[in-house]
């Protein structure tokens, strides 16, 4: 069996080339393969990469559901070579009101995924001491438009992903308060943690077309229920980011606590002398 593989899918072209930048990084350690949405797109692929990851195996992939197109009905034929993989696909995010908060998000998934050689060879040494690790993701987002999300992860996708591992048999606690542990459909997973993802029986005609609404589809609750499919094969979930992002989010948290805190406090009916006591007097 080989070691390790990223699995990416690329939609939008004006990402390509720093993409492409990422994934010539993995590609010291990992074999590298492509899919996007028409051959046009195939071939701009073909040439960034030609010289940076002359072995990348790139292809054409159904638009319909996107990333999730690719994880379900073009790497399936490849991910049991492998011990570990990461999924991961370019983002936007453009119906967040700012560019900038799309390309935030996206940065977000790069950057703790696959940073730099070095830095996936952490990632591979945590599933490596940690036998009962099954996924690695990138940490939650939080900023601007996306901040409602701190509260409600699951947005409208909890009764359709309840209903989804119900009707398949998927055997996992869920509750509607707590959160999913990983978001945006990029990981790095152990090849039998995600066995189950592949015994769902979700057909092409099941995922969305474009234009794909903003939540709600069969994409948005994928992305919710990677944990659970780990889960229910006896994995833990686990969050990766590097020192660079956990620097920040402290910073971020941080500030945000002191002004929800504060906030509260010029109501004056709550308990604030402890975490406990102000939650209950909630």
């Amino acid at each position: 069996m080989k070691r390790a593989a990223v699995f990416c899918h690329l939609y939008y072209e004006e990402l390509f080339g720093e993409c492409i930048d990422y994934l010539t990084m993995a590609s010291e350690q990992c074999d590298i393969f492509i899919t996007t949405d028409t051959i046009k797109k195939c071939e701009r692929l073909a040439e960034l990469s030609e010289t940076s990851i002359p072995k990348a195996k790139i292809e054409l992939c159904d638009k319909r559901g996107r990333e999730w197109a690719a994880y379900l009905f073009v790497f399936c034929e490849y991910y049991r070579d492998y011990e570990y993989v990461c999924y991961i696909h370019d983002k936007k995010s453009s119906q967040m009101f700012y560019p900038t908060v799309g390309e935030s998000f996206f940065h977000n998934l790069w950057e703790n995924s696959i940073r730099s050689s070095e830095y996936i060879n952490g990632v591979m040494a945590q599933f490596d001491e940690k036998p009962w690790l099954g996924i690695l993701a990138p940490p939650e987002v939080y900023h601007n438009t996306y901040f409602h999300t701190q509260a409600d992860y699951w947005t409208i996708c909890y009764e359709k992903a309840k209903k989804l591992l119900d009707e398949k048999k998927v055997e996992v606690p869920l509750k509607r308060d707590k959160a999913p542990i990983a978001l945006g459909s990029v990981f790095w997973c152990r090849r039998e943690a995600i066995d189950g993802l592949y015994k769902l029986d979700i057909s092409e005609c099941d995922l969305p077309n474009e234009p794909m609404s903003v939540d709600g589809t069969i994409s948005h609750i994928l992305e919710r229920i990677v944990p659970c499919i780990a889960q229910s094969a006896g994995y833990f979930t686990g969050i990766i980011m590097n020192e660079d992002t956990a620097k920040r989010n402290i910073i971020n948290y941080q500030t945000m606590l002191k002004g929800i805190t504060g906030a509260i406090r010029k109501r004056g009916k709550s308990n604030m002398a402890t975490y406990h006591l102000l939650m209950q007097g909630m």
